[in-house]
C-alpha cells in the first residue's frame, strides 16, 4: 500500500539501488555492499581508502597509437604498474600493445565499444557496448576485465547499475592530471605531485591527443616516490583496502 503512494520517479529509483544491492551481494563482494551509496544514489569507485601510500596511475585510450605505446615504454623504464581502460575497437586494432600490456603485469580495464556519454544511451545500449568492450578485451586477453570506465568519466545511476547487472565496476577517478588539455608538462606534473592523496586513482588520456603525458610521467613517478607513494593497479589498491 506504500509503495502505491511513492512517486513512479522515485520507485523506480528504490527499485535500481534493490537491483544493485543484490547484484554486489551475488557478484563475489569486490566491495562491501552499501560503500557504493552515497546519499541514495550509486557512485562510481573514485578513489579507495587504504592504510598506507599508494596511488592507482590509469590511462583511457580510444585512439591512437605514438601516446600509448610512449607511456607502456615509460611505465615499463621506471617499473610502475598501471591500469588502462581501452575501447573495443582499438582493443582489436591493437592487440600486440594489449599483449605487451598484460605481459607487463599491467591492468587493462574496459570503458566499453562505443566510445560516447553513456548517460545518453538506454540500458540496452550500454550493456551492449559493455559486453561488447568487454569481449574484445578478453578474446586478447583470456579473461574478461571487472573494471568498467564510462567514456569521459560520465555517470549516473542507470550506467553504474548496468555496468554491475553483468558483474562489471565502475571506476571512474579523484584526481585528474587534465593532461588532455595539452596545459605544458609543468603544470601536469604540478597538479598531480601537489594534489595527491594516499587512495587516489589518478587519471591520465593515453590517446594521441594527449601529446605531453609521456613527458610529464617520469617527473611525476620520482616525485610520488619520494613522497614514499607506491604505485598498484586498481585492483590492487582495492584489495589493498581489504575490500
Amino acid at each position: 500500500m506504500l509503495l502505491v503512494l511513492v512517486r513512479k520517479s522515485t520507485r523506480r529509483k528504490l527499485l535500481m539501488v534493490a537491483l544493485a544491492c543484490l547484484v554486489l551481494l551475488a557478484g563475489g563482494l569486490l566491495l562491501r555492499p552499501m560503500e557504493r551509496f552515497v546519499s541514495g544514489r550509486l557512485r562510481p569507485i573514485a578513489r579507495v581508502e587504504v592504510p598506507s601510500k599508494a596511488v592507482a596511475l590509469t590511462f583511457d585510450i580510444a585512439f591512437g597509437e605514438n601516446t600509448p605505446s610512449l607511456i607502456l615504454e615509460t611505465l615499463n623504464r621506471h617499473q610502475v604498474k598501471g591500469t588502462f581502460f581501452v575501447t573495443g575497437p582499438w582493443a582489436v586494432a591493437h592487440k600486440q600493445q594489449i599483449k605487451d600490456m598484460i605481459t607487463s603485469k599491467h591492468e587493462v580495464g574496459s570503458m566499453g565499444y562505443w566510445f560516447e556519454d553513456t548517460r545518453s544511451l538506454t540500458r540496452e545500449r550500454i550493456i551492449d557496448s559493455v559486453k561488447r568492450g568487454s569481449k574484445a578485451i578478453c578474446d586478447l586477453t583470456g579473461k574478461s576485465p571487472l573494471l568498467f570506465r564510462p567514456p569521459a568519466g560520465g555517470y549516473d545511476d542507470n550506467v553504474i547499475s548496468a555496468a554491475m547487472e553483468i558483474g562489471q565496476y565502475t571506476v571512474t577517478w579523484s584526481l585528474d592530471s587534465m593532461d588532455w588539455k595539452n596545459p605544458g608538462a609543468d603544470v601536469v606534473i604540478k597538479r598531480v605531485v601537489s594534489g595527491v592523496r594516499p587512495g587516489d586513482i589518478i587519471r591520465f588520456v593515453a590517446s594521441d591527443s594527449s601529446r605531453q603525458t609521456h613527458v610529464a610521467l617520469p617527473a611525476i613517478i620520482l616525485a610520488l616516490r619520494e613522497k614514499g607513494y607506491e604505485f598498484l593497479t586498481v585492483s590492487e589498491l582495492l584489495k589493498l583496502s581489504g575490500s
